[in-house]
């Protein structure tokens, strides 16, 4: 589930703060920014200018009326804004119980953001904005599931070929085991996932990728372990496969690393591909230990 998180400031109670006490506290939000992304939940988030800088508008005798300042007056203003997943509301409170704010400047309010995909589809249907998938279309995504099924298939066959004394084994200190290149698989069609349905990688560079990749799978080191984590993400990307609409496959997603967009219908195999570089790896890390069958 995806959630926003909205945190609210005192600012005189901020203002009263040295230098050396501002530059904790934000140190300290930002360390726990960085633990949400190392564990997959940080999906998004903004810092907002004082309240004093804002404009607020509202209708008055039938026209737009702008005021300086917040909505509202009180004592707590709206300082920033998160987006984060967790499994539920109980967890999204468990995850923001350990942020600094919390004993610091005001409090925080956590919404689930809601899934308005249906309602958006079936109001195109009624207003005629969008039509049914094409035949290629339709023949685009059957490919897509199929082809993502095969190399999911692939890696079922090559990792449960690996022996057990093999699972967490590295040919070097600087290369993955089986079970981490398993695990790394299975995180990047989770991103790539959420990538083709609109939201923006969290790490700007590839070496903030690698970083925030190797810190995940440092603790995977069971075939159990590694194994469902990919059926997981598997299962999430097939799924969704079968419940996408044209206007999620027309659309366009944000691409990793400032490159940019591009349609999703151009995205879709993304998965897959990535997955199968990763395939070479398993077969590379057998030959180094002696296993030349072709499995």
């Amino acid at each position: 589930m995806k959630f926003v998180c909205l945190g609210y400031i005192e600012e005189e109670a901020l203002l009263t703060r040295s230098a050396e006490e501002m530059q904790a506290f934000m140190d300290g939000c930002f360390d726990f920014d960085d633990e949400l992304r190392r564990n997959g939940h940080f999906v998004g988030g903004a810092a907002l200018y004082p309240p004093r800088t804002a404009k607020t508008f509202r209708y008055r005798h039938g026209k737009p009326t702008a005021t300086d300042g917040p909505f509202a007056e009180t004592k707590e203003q709206l300082g920033g804004i998160m987006f984060f997943e967790a499994d539920s509301m109980e967890d999204a409170v468990r995850l923001m119980e350990g942020h600094p704010g919390n004993c610091a400047v005001g409090g925080f309010e956590i919404r689930p953001l809601a899934d308005l995909s249906e309602f958006i589809a079936a109001s195109e249907v009624r207003r005629g904005t969008v039509t049914p998938f094409s035949p290629e279309e339709k023949e685009l995504i059957a490919n897509t599931k199929a082809g993502f099924e095969r190399t999911k298939a692939r890696l079922d066959r090559l990792f449960a070929a690996t022996p057990d004394d093999r699972v967490a084994w590295a040919p070097s200190s600087t290369a993955r085991s089986a079970a981490q290149v398993v695990a790394h698989a299975a995180w990047a069609v989770g991103n790539i996932h959420r990538m083709l349905m609109g939201t923006r990688f969290a790490e700007e560079t590839t070496e903030e990728a690698e970083r925030s990749f190797r810190e995940q799978e440092r603790d995977i080191k069971t075939r159990e372990a590694a194994q469902s984590l990919f059926d997981s993400h598997a299962a999430a990307f097939l799924a969704w496969l079968d419940t996408m609409t044209p206007a999620d496959l027309r659309k366009n997603c944000p691409l990793p690393f400032g490159m940019g967009e591009m349609p999703v219908s151009g995205a879709l195999g993304f998965p897959a591909m990535h997955t199968d570089g990763h395939l070479a790896q398993l077969e590379y890390i057998q030959t180094i230990y002696g296993d030349s069958v072709w499995h």
